[in-house]
C-alpha cells in the first residue's frame, strides 16, 4: 500500500524559502569560537572529529553543503573553530568509537570572539526501528536523520539501526526510491547509552506517534526496573501530529515494543483544547534506559477513543483512585466505590480537573474501598494550599474506625503549626505500645501556594512509616508494627473528630488522590512524581 503525508513537500517548500531568506541576509563577520571536549571523567578527547553544519542541514542534499566545516581536537582535547560566520549550527563531537556529544550553537553580528565551557561527551545513542510490511511494499527505503550526516538502508526485514549517534532529539525521514514511500518522524528522542525503538506500522490506522520514556540521568533517573506501571501521557496538538485528528479519534491502540497492546484510560480527551490526558499500563519501564511504546489511531467525524481495560486495578495493589476531575461525582477508577461531595468545587489541577476546599467543604469515601487494607499502605495526592488560611491546624485526610476513637489508622496533618513551625504528621495505624506516627517540619512553599506531590507509606511487618515530599523522603521512622485494618470512615479534606466544621478543616486544593494496599517502592513514588510534574521531559510523545 503507498503511504503519504503530504507534510514532508510543505516542509521542503518552506526549507526552500528559508534558505533564500537567509542567503541574502548573511553576516560577513567572523567570529572565533574555542572550547575543550572531555570525557566524562575528565580526560581529554583527543583526535575527535567535530563537524560544524548548519541548522538547516539536511543529508538528503546528496552532497555535503560548503559551509560544513570538519575539524579534529589537538593533543589536549582542544579545538578553535576560526572563522564562523553569522547564523545557527550543529556542532557534533564524535570520537568514532563509542562516545559523541552534539551542541547548538547561535553566532549573530553582535558575537565576539567566545570560549566556550568544556564539552562533555557521552556514550553513543542508538536509534533502531521496523517499518512492517503494512507501509513497507517497495524496496530500496532509506532512513535518514536530518540535521547531522547519516543514512541507511532498509534491510529485507524492514529493520534500520543508527549506533553511533550524539544524544538528541532528530527528525528522521523514511523514502523509497520510487516515491511510494515517504514518512517523517518528528521530535525522535535519542538518549545516551541507550536504545530507541521505532514500529513503523499503519495496519489500519492513520496517525502513529511515538511514546518515549526516558529514565536515565537526563529523565527520571530510576535505578531499578518498574512493572505494571500508570504512566501518564500528556497529548496535545504539537506532539499527537495532526492538529485534526485529536478532536476526533478512534481504533486507539498502544502498544510496546514487542507488539503487545496495553491497557489505557482516557482522563479527559478535549478536542477544542486539542488536549488530552491518557493513563497506560506499562508491563515494563527499564532503569537507566529508554522504554518505547507506539500508539496507534484512526479519525472519525464522530467517535471518541474508549478505555479498552481498567488501568488502576485492585490485582495492582490499588484500593482507591480519585482523579477528582469533576465535583459532580467523586469517581473511584478502581470500581471499589465512589465518594460523597459535600461542598467541593471544581478547580484547575495539576493533571486536567482538581477538588477545591474551602469553607469546611470535605468528600466522604465508602468504607469497602479500605477493606483490603491490613499491614500495608501507601497514600499519594497532589496537594496545592491556600496562601491565608492554612496557618492553623489543618487534617488533610482522616481515616478511622469510627467518629469517636481517637485511634488514627491513616490520617496526615498538613499542616499542623506547633510552636510557631510548619508540621507534616503522618498517622499511621496503632501496636499495643501506641499510635505510629512521624513529623516532619517545613517550610511554608511546601504547604501553601504551590502544588507539590506528597505520599505516606507504612509497612506494618518490616515496621517502616515514610514521608515523602515531590519524590524524595523527607522522614522515615522504625519499629512501627501497627496494623491499619478497620477504617469504616475516611474523611478527605478535614477531620472525623471535628466539634464544628471548621475546625482542623482544610483549605485549598487537592488532585490525584490514591490509596493503595500496598508499600509503594520508593523507585515507584519517584516515577510518580517525575511524570506527573508540570513540564515533565520524562515521557516524550513524537508524531
Amino acid at each position: 500500500m503507498k503511504t503519504y503525508i503530504y507534510i514532508i513537500m510543505a516542509t521542503l517548500l518552506l526549507l526552500q524559502g528559508c534558505s533564500e531568506t537567509a542567503s541574502s541576509s548573511v553576516e560577513t563577520k567572523n567570529t572565533l569560537v574555542s572550547f575543550k571536549v572531555v570525557y566524562p571523567n575528565g580526560d581529554a578527547a583527543v583526535g575527535t572529529s567535530v563537524i560544524v553544519r548548519p541548522d538547516n542541514y539536511n543529508v538528503s542534499n546528496d552532497k555535503k553543503s560548503a559551509d560544513v566545516i570538519e575539524l579534529e581536537t589537538d593533543s589536549e582535547g582542544n579545538l578553535e573553530i576560526s572563522s564562523i560566520e553569522s547564523g545557527n549550527f550543529s556542532i557534533e563531537m564524535n570520537d568514532n568509537h563509542s562516545y559523541a556529544s552534539l551542541l547548538e550553537l547561535s553566532i549573530n553580528s553582535s558575537t565576539g570572539d567566545t570560549t566556550l565551557n568544556d564539552q562533555i561527551l557521552k556514550p553513543y545513542a542508538i536509534v533502531s526501528g521496523v517499518i512492517d510490511s503494512s507501509v513497507n511494499s517497495s524496496e530500496n527505503i532509506i532512513v535518514r536523520i536530518n540535521g547531522i550526516d547519516r543514512s541507511t538502508i532498509v534491510d529485507a526485514t524492514g529493520s534500520f539501526t543508527f549506533d553511533d549517534l550524539p544524544e538528541g532529539d532528530y527528525t528522521l525521514e523514511a523514502v523509497s526510491s520510487n516515491s511510494d514511500v515517504s514518512i517523517i518522524l518528528e521530535n525522535v528522542s535519542a538518549i545516551s547509552n541507550s536504545e530507541t525503538e521505532l514500529i513503523i506500522s499503519s495496519d489500519g490506522y492513520k496517525y502513529q506517534s511515538s511514546v518515549i520514556i526516558n529514565t536515565t540521568e537526563t529523565g527520571a533517573n530510576i535505578d531499578e526496573n518498574l512493572y505494571e506501571f500508570p504512566l501518564l501521557v500528556r497529548l496535545d496538538s504539537s506532539n499527537i501530529g495532526s492538529t485534526s485528528s485529536l478532536p476526533y479519534v478512534e481504533n486507539l491502540e498502544i502498544i510496546n515494543a514487542k507488539g503487545k497492546s496495553l491497557p489505557y484510560e482516557i482522563e479527559s480527551w478535549n478536542g477544542l483544547t486539542q488536549q488530552a490526558v491518557l493513563w497506560v499500563v506499562v508491563d515494563t519501564i527499564f532503569a537507566q534506559a529508554s522504554t518505547n511504546l507506539t500508539m496507534s489511531w484512526s479519525s472519525s467525524a464522530t467517535e471518541l477513543p474508549l478505555q479498552n481495560s481498567v488501568v488502576f486495578d485492585t490485582s495492582n495493589g490499588y484500593a482507591g483512585v480519585w482523579h477528582l476531575e469533576s465535583s459532580d461525582v467523586v469517581k473511584n477508577e478502581t470500581k471499589t466505590g465512589d465518594g460523597e461531595n459535600f461542598g467541593c468545587s471544581d478547580i484547575e489541577g495539576i493533571i486536567g480537573g482538581a477538588y477545591n476546599f474551602e469553607n469546611s467543604s470535605y468528600a466522604m469515601l465508602p468504607e469497602a474501598v479500605f477493606s483490603g487494607l491490613d499491614k500495608e499502605v501507601t497514600v499519594s495526592l497532589w496537594q496545592y494550599g491556600a496562601t491565608s488560611d492554612t496557618l492553623g491546624q489543618t487534617t488533610l485526610f482522616d481515616g478511622r474506625v469510627s467518629d469517636t476513637t481517637e485511634t488514627h489508622l491513616v490520617t496526615a496533618y498538613l499542616p499542623w503549626i506547633w510552636n510557631d513551625t510548619y508540621q507534616v504528621i503522618w498517622d499511621a495505624g496503632v501496636d499495643t505500645t501506641a499510635q505510629n506516627r512521624i513529623k516532619y517540619g517545613v517550610e511554608a512553599p511546601l504547604v501553601q501556594g504551590n502544588w507539590n506531590y506528597w505520599t505516606f507509606t507504612k509497612n506494618g511487618t518490616s515496621g517502616d512509616i515514610k514521608i515523602y515530599c515531590n519524590g524524595e523522603i523527607c522522614v522515615e521512622g522504625v519499629f512501627r508494627f501497627g496494623t491499619v485494618k478497620g477504617i469504616t470512615l475516611f474523611k478527605l479534606g478535614g477531620d472525623l473528630s471535628a466539634e464544628t466544621p471548621e475546625q482542623y478543616a482544610y483549605n485549598g486544593s487537592i488532585d490525584e488522590f490514591r490509596i493503595s494496599q500496598t508499600e509503594r517502592k520508593e523507585s515507584w513514588i519517584k516515577m510518580s512524581y517525575e511524570t506527573q510534574k508540570i513540564a515533565s521531559t520524562v515521557v516524550r510523545v513524537s508524531n
